[in-house]
Protein backbone atom coordinates (compact mmCIF):
# COMPACT_ATOMS: atom_id res chain seq x y z
CA UNK A 1 0.00 0.00 0.00
CA UNK A 2 1.77 2.96 -1.15
CA UNK A 3 -0.96 5.80 0.41
CA UNK A 4 -4.38 6.19 2.05
CA UNK A 5 -7.19 5.22 -0.73
CA UNK A 6 -10.07 5.17 1.78
CA UNK A 7 -11.27 5.39 5.47
CA UNK A 8 -10.60 1.51 6.05
CA UNK A 9 -7.53 1.53 4.49
CA UNK A 10 -5.76 3.58 7.65
CA UNK A 11 -7.75 1.00 10.47
CA UNK A 12 -5.69 -1.74 8.29
CA UNK A 13 -2.81 0.21 8.58
CA UNK A 14 -2.85 0.39 12.24
CA UNK A 15 -3.60 -3.33 12.66
CA UNK A 16 -1.00 -4.44 10.69
CA UNK A 17 1.35 -2.20 12.71
CA UNK A 18 0.15 -3.33 16.26
CA UNK A 19 0.30 -7.24 15.06
CA UNK A 20 3.48 -7.37 13.68
CA UNK A 21 4.53 -4.92 17.23
CA UNK A 22 2.91 -7.36 19.74
CA UNK A 23 3.65 -10.50 17.93
CA UNK A 24 2.53 -13.53 19.63
CA UNK A 25 2.43 -11.49 22.92
CA UNK A 26 -1.48 -10.01 21.93
CA UNK A 27 -4.47 -10.70 20.00
CA UNK A 28 -5.02 -7.77 17.57
CA UNK A 29 -8.53 -8.05 16.33
CA UNK A 30 -11.58 -5.43 14.98
CA UNK A 31 -13.51 -4.43 16.92
CA UNK A 32 -16.50 -6.93 15.80
CA UNK A 33 -14.35 -9.81 15.99
CA UNK A 34 -15.01 -12.94 18.67
CA UNK A 35 -12.56 -12.96 21.19
CA UNK A 36 -11.13 -16.33 20.74
CA UNK A 37 -7.54 -17.65 21.02
CA UNK A 38 -5.28 -20.75 22.13
CA UNK A 39 -3.97 -19.89 25.05
CA UNK A 40 -5.04 -16.64 27.43
CA UNK A 41 -3.44 -13.29 26.71
CA UNK A 42 -4.56 -9.92 26.20
CA UNK A 43 -6.22 -8.50 23.42
CA UNK A 44 -6.12 -5.54 21.68
CA UNK A 45 -9.88 -4.13 20.15
CA UNK A 46 -9.52 -1.73 16.82
CA UNK A 47 -13.20 0.07 17.04
CA UNK A 48 -13.39 2.68 14.29
CA UNK A 49 -11.99 5.85 14.64
CA UNK A 50 -14.61 9.16 15.06
CA UNK A 51 -13.95 11.25 12.02
CA UNK A 52 -13.42 15.20 14.15
CA UNK A 53 -13.00 16.99 10.69
CA UNK A 54 -13.73 16.84 6.94
CA UNK A 55 -10.64 19.72 5.46
CA UNK A 56 -8.76 19.86 2.44
CA UNK A 57 -4.47 19.59 2.34
CA UNK A 58 -2.88 22.10 1.22
CA UNK A 59 -1.66 20.05 -2.01
CA UNK A 60 -6.08 19.64 -2.67
CA UNK A 61 -6.38 16.43 -1.22
CA UNK A 62 -9.30 15.32 0.76
CA UNK A 63 -8.12 15.06 4.63
CA UNK A 64 -10.29 14.08 7.83
CA UNK A 65 -8.59 14.20 11.07
CA UNK A 66 -9.92 11.03 12.77
CA UNK A 67 -10.15 10.65 17.03
CA UNK A 68 -8.42 7.01 17.38
CA UNK A 69 -9.34 4.63 20.59
CA UNK A 70 -7.46 1.66 20.96
CA UNK A 71 -8.71 -1.14 23.76
CA UNK A 72 -6.39 -3.26 25.76
CA UNK A 73 -8.47 -6.35 27.29
CA UNK A 74 -6.94 -8.75 29.46
CA UNK A 75 -8.35 -11.88 30.39
CA UNK A 76 -8.62 -12.71 34.25
CA UNK A 77 -7.27 -15.69 33.68
CA UNK A 78 -3.78 -13.89 32.40
CA UNK A 79 -1.08 -13.91 35.47
CA UNK A 80 -1.10 -10.38 37.05
CA UNK A 81 -3.82 -8.92 34.81
CA UNK A 82 -3.21 -5.31 35.89
CA UNK A 83 0.48 -5.18 35.54
CA UNK A 84 -0.22 -6.52 32.01
CA UNK A 85 -2.75 -3.93 31.18
CA UNK A 86 -0.46 -1.57 32.09
CA UNK A 87 2.90 -2.59 30.32
CA UNK A 88 0.63 -3.48 27.12
CA UNK A 89 -0.92 0.23 27.09
CA UNK A 90 2.33 1.59 28.25
CA UNK A 91 3.85 -0.41 24.78
CA UNK A 92 0.61 0.68 22.28
CA UNK A 93 1.26 4.31 23.14
CA UNK A 94 4.77 4.13 22.22
CA UNK A 95 4.45 2.45 18.95
CA UNK A 96 2.11 4.97 18.05
CA UNK A 97 4.29 8.00 18.92
CA UNK A 98 5.40 9.54 16.01
CA UNK A 99 4.03 6.71 13.88
CA UNK A 100 3.46 7.86 9.98
CA UNK A 101 3.41 3.77 9.21
CA UNK A 102 6.37 4.33 6.61
CA UNK A 103 8.72 1.68 7.74
CA UNK A 104 8.15 -1.91 5.71
CA UNK A 105 10.32 -3.15 8.96
CA UNK A 106 7.34 -1.53 11.52
CA UNK A 107 4.70 -2.78 8.87
CA UNK A 108 4.75 -6.19 7.37
CA UNK A 109 4.04 -7.25 4.20
CA UNK A 110 0.23 -8.69 2.47
CA UNK A 111 -0.59 -11.93 0.97
CA UNK A 112 1.67 -10.66 -2.29
CA UNK A 113 4.50 -10.26 -0.13
CA UNK A 114 4.24 -6.21 -0.54
CA UNK A 115 4.87 -3.86 1.99
CA UNK A 116 2.28 -2.56 3.56
CA UNK A 117 3.82 0.48 4.78
CA UNK A 118 2.62 3.99 3.04
CA UNK A 119 5.58 5.76 0.91
CA UNK A 120 6.93 8.81 3.01
CA UNK A 121 6.83 10.81 -0.44
CA UNK A 122 3.18 10.84 -0.35
CA UNK A 123 2.89 12.34 3.19
CA UNK A 124 -0.42 10.57 3.92
CA UNK A 125 -0.84 10.48 7.32
CA UNK A 126 0.30 13.44 10.17
CA UNK A 127 2.11 12.28 13.80
CA UNK A 128 -0.56 11.17 16.05
CA UNK A 129 -1.17 13.92 18.65
CA UNK A 130 -3.10 14.11 21.62
CA UNK A 131 -1.87 10.63 22.89
CA UNK A 132 -3.65 9.48 26.09
CA UNK A 133 -4.14 6.35 28.04
CA UNK A 134 -6.72 5.37 31.00
CA UNK A 135 -7.36 2.57 33.01
CA UNK A 136 -10.53 0.54 32.07
CA UNK A 137 -12.46 -2.37 33.63
CA UNK A 138 -14.52 -4.10 31.54
CA UNK A 139 -18.25 -5.11 33.30
CA UNK A 140 -17.01 -8.74 33.54
CA UNK A 141 -13.94 -7.53 36.12
CA UNK A 142 -11.59 -7.99 33.51
CA UNK A 143 -8.64 -5.06 33.18
CA UNK A 144 -8.07 -3.22 30.55
CA UNK A 145 -6.87 0.09 29.19
CA UNK A 146 -7.46 2.65 26.41
CA UNK A 147 -5.77 4.47 24.17
CA UNK A 148 -6.67 7.66 22.61
CA UNK A 149 -4.80 9.64 20.02
CA UNK A 150 -6.06 12.05 16.99
CA UNK A 151 -4.52 12.06 13.49
CA UNK A 152 -4.93 13.47 10.68
CA UNK A 153 -5.06 10.95 7.19
CA UNK A 154 -4.98 12.00 3.43
CA UNK A 155 -6.51 10.43 0.80
CA UNK A 156 -4.84 9.48 -2.62
CA UNK A 157 -1.33 10.34 -3.96
CA UNK A 158 0.50 13.41 -5.35
CA UNK A 159 1.10 11.88 -8.96
CA UNK A 160 -2.68 11.65 -9.37
CA UNK A 161 -5.07 14.15 -7.96
CA UNK A 162 -8.25 13.57 -5.90
CA UNK A 163 -10.56 15.91 -7.88
CA UNK A 164 -9.84 16.89 -11.28
CA UNK A 165 -11.60 20.44 -12.76
CA UNK A 166 -11.47 19.11 -16.40
CA UNK A 167 -13.49 22.09 -17.67
CA UNK A 168 -16.24 24.79 -16.67
CA UNK A 169 -18.97 25.09 -18.82
CA UNK A 170 -22.10 27.24 -17.64
CA UNK A 171 -25.27 27.49 -19.61
CA UNK A 172 -28.41 29.75 -18.87
CA UNK A 173 -32.14 28.79 -19.76
CA UNK A 174 -31.53 27.41 -23.10
CA UNK A 175 -28.56 29.54 -24.13
CA UNK A 176 -25.56 27.92 -25.67
CA UNK A 177 -23.01 26.12 -23.56
CA UNK A 178 -20.24 28.17 -23.22
CA UNK A 179 -16.28 26.69 -22.27
CA UNK A 180 -14.78 29.57 -19.65
CA UNK A 181 -12.48 26.73 -18.50
CA UNK A 182 -10.80 23.64 -20.05
CA UNK A 183 -7.93 21.81 -19.06
CA UNK A 184 -5.24 21.00 -21.22
CA UNK A 185 -5.26 17.31 -21.79
CA UNK A 186 -1.41 17.56 -21.20
CA UNK A 187 -1.32 19.61 -18.34
CA UNK A 188 -4.38 19.34 -16.25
Amino acid sequence: MNYINNFGDYVELLHSLLTKAVGANATVQYDDEPEKQDKPKPFIKLPLPEIESFSYSDDGRHQNTLKVTVLIKVPKNVAHPTIEAANIGGFVSAQLSGQYFVDPEQMGEDDNGNSKALDPEFYSVDEPEEIQGYPLKWHTNEQGYAITFEQTIRYGNLEAETFLLKAITPQEGDSEVKTIYESDASDP
